[in-house]
């Protein structure tokens, strides 16, 4: 008698062994198709993110460089071609600041280093064409400004008003830069 209930512990604690094992070799499988899952929605938020950022980014290049055209005039006649300049350096302003939108989603989703190289190639894209286009709007205040200074010093020989500077801090861009590096 007495050694049938150690044979029927033995088969509860095998069965019970068993059944542990069974049910942490569930939950591991379980937990790696969810990684899975979430992996894939990532890359697709990063593909979608990616194709917003790259359109917007084309287009603020492009808005740069159409403001460095209208910059090219004589000094006569910046003050009638600052309204126009002004006016699309206030739309590369907007965009920026719809990009930094953008960018969060980016930068919190290409933290993970999920083993996908179109992702990594993504990421790793936005960060180079971020810090570009951000420099690039720099480039073209600083550009602005020497040129109103240059402005303002004929405008005082001719007895002319003077024309603010602008600056060109856009403080979600730093931090987003300061993320980025």
């Amino acid at each position: 008698m007495r050694n049938i209930f150690i044979h029927l512990g033995f088969i509860f604690i095998f069965f019970g062994i068993s059944l542990a094992f069974v049910d942490h070799a569930s939950a591991s499988i379980k937990n790696y198709y969810d990684d899975i899952e979430e992996s894939k929605k990532i890359i697709k938020k990063v593909d979608y993110y990616y194709d917003e950022f790259r359109s917007d980014a084309i287009d603020v290049k492009n808005s740069i460089v159409d403001v460095s055209k209208l910059m090219n005039v004589y000094l006569d006649d910046f003050k009638k071609a600052k309204v126009k300049i002004n006016e699309k350096i206030s739309y590369v302003k907007e965009k920026l600041d719809k990009i930094n939108i953008t960018s969060n989603e980016l930068i919190n989703d290409c933290r993970y280093n999920l083993n996908n190289k179109n992702m990594n190639s993504k990421c790793q894209n936005f960060k180079a064409n971020y810090l570009n286009m951000y420099s690039s709007y720099e480039t073209m205040i600083e550009h602005y400004n020497k040129l109103v200074e240059s402005y303002n010093n004929y405008a005082k020989k001719k007895g002319k008003g003077d024309i603010e500077l602008l600056s060109s801090e856009i403080e979600e861009s730093r931090r987003i830069i300061n993320m980025i590096k």
